[in-house]
């Protein structure tokens, strides 16, 4: 059955453009205007650049650019009210010239009589060309076919077996995941997360350094819905006892 979900107000691009700025901006500020042709947003240097696919040129496209874009798709998706995204992100961007075209997935909710419920992943491109100090939008959201590395499923991974080297991940797992008891290196989500974690396949191999474990784990969280985690880890073999640590 349908669930409601609550959801924080969206942002009102149109009154964010209004808000006086000071010039010049404070060090990690950022500006914002409007012009004729379409919506430009100027952002002061010094933020680091997003890692995105990378077609036809050696340049990287600026993490104001990719927030531009997804600025531009979620003001749109949300403008009528009835959709929210509960997920965004960028999956590609190429450079045609002067123009960059950006594609962006999107798992999208859509208001039903019970409250928002998923629609699917939906993938949108949205092009943008340099603009004095910003970035222009001259073209979508348009919709289009999601890449085939972002669709294809997951590589499976061997069922696990009943071992002690599997029992040392899940009890760090169980530790990360759930609460559970025990003494490991690292900081774990807090509050926790899920109230159970399943193994469901596990990969590894081993240099010099020790094992490097693929493990794929079903998760139950605090609602009881279940989700698919991926973790890699590091299991190293001290004095004949099992050691697991993420592999940083």
């Amino acid at each position: 059955m349908p669930t409601a979900i609550h959801f924080p107000q969206p942002i009102d691009l149109e009154e964010i453009a209004n808000v006086p700025m000071l010039d010049p901006p404070a060090a990690g500020g950022h500006r914002i205007r409007r012009v004729a042709a379409g919506l430009v947003l100027a952002f002061t240097a010094g933020l680091a650049g997003v890692s995105v696919a990378r077609v036809t040129t050696d340049q990287q496209l600026s993490a104001p650019a990719a927030g531009i874009a997804e600025m531009t798709l979620r003001d749109m998706v949300g403008s009528t009210g009835d959709r929210y995204v509960a997920f965004m992100g960028p999956v590609s961007a190429i450079q045609r010239g002067e123009v960059w075209v950006v594609t962006l997935a999107a798992d999208l909710l859509g208001l039903t009589d019970g409250g928002y419920t998923p629609t699917g992943m939906h993938f949108f491109e949205i092009e943008l060309r340099q603009h004095e100090s910003g970035w222009l939008v001259v073209g979508g959201p348009a919709e289009v076919a999601g890449p085939a590395s972002v669709i294809s499923n997951p590589v499976p991974l061997p069922a696990p077996t009943d071992s002690p080297f599997t029992n040392a991940i899940h009890n760090y797992l169980d530790w990360l995941l759930t609460g559970a008891p025990g003494s490991y290196d690292g900081k774990r989500p807090d509050p926790t997360p899920y109230r159970s974690v399943e193994i469901t396949g596990i990969a590894s191999t081993t240099d010099e350094s020790g094992t490097i474990s693929r493990v794929r784990v079903r998760a139950i969280d605090r609602l009881g819905h279940p989700i698919d985690l991926a973790y890699r880890l590091r299991v190293i073999d001290v004095g004949g006892s099992w050691i697991v640590v993420p592999n940083s």
